[in-house]
């Protein structure tokens, strides 16, 4: 589980790269229709940079350390930050104007515009968000049902985070 999830986490890598190369051809070809391309690109490039070691730390880590030391507390964490990651990668997918992604939308915009290249590339970073949000949909149900199997519940987390609370405050 933990490794399947690991591979996402690279699926995911290899998505925000995609998404940063899809928006320099954007923004080389310049068509209207693609929003404000320098904005866009600028936010490409910070989700890339900040997005990659935040995925990292706040859905992956919680995953593996909840694995390996049993903690009902890191799986709500984890629950918590992959849903949010979730709901990024299909907002990423459509590729709205201006919003730093190169998905569908202005796949659709380049095609019509007459700029097959950053179409092509914007239709495939499009897809690739949206097997990374299948991806991870499996990998989520994957997490949630070995998390049952271990006997954890919400009940356990909240006795984990009182009793770290209660240690830290002594």
């Amino acid at each position: 589980m933990v490794r399947m999830t690991y591979i996402g986490w690279y699926i995911l890598v290899l998505c925000y790269v995609m998404n940063w190369i899809s928006l320099i051809a954007v923004m080389i070809s310049n068509f209207d229709g693609a929003g404000n391309t320098a904005m866009s690109f600028g936010l490409a490039c910070i989700m890339m940079i900040i997005g990659i070691p935040i995925s990292f730390a706040g859905w992956y880590r919680p995953l593996y350390n909840g694995a390996r030391t049993g903690k009902s507390s890191l799986f709500v964490w984890f629950f918590f930050a992959f849903s949010v990651h979730i709901l990024l990668c299909c907002f990423w997918a459509l590729g709205i104007p201006s919003t730093g992604s190169a998905g569908l939308i202005i796949a659709l915009t380049a095609y019509g515009k007459d700029d097959p290249t950053s179409g092509t590339l914007c239709l495939f970073t499009g897809f690739a968000w949206g097997i990374c949000a299948v991806w991870s949909l499996l990998r989520i149900y994957r997490a949630h049902q070995y998390y049952l199997s271990r006997s954890m519940s919400a009940s356990s987390a909240k006795h984990e985070v009182a009793t770290a609370a209660a240690r830290a405050s002594v």
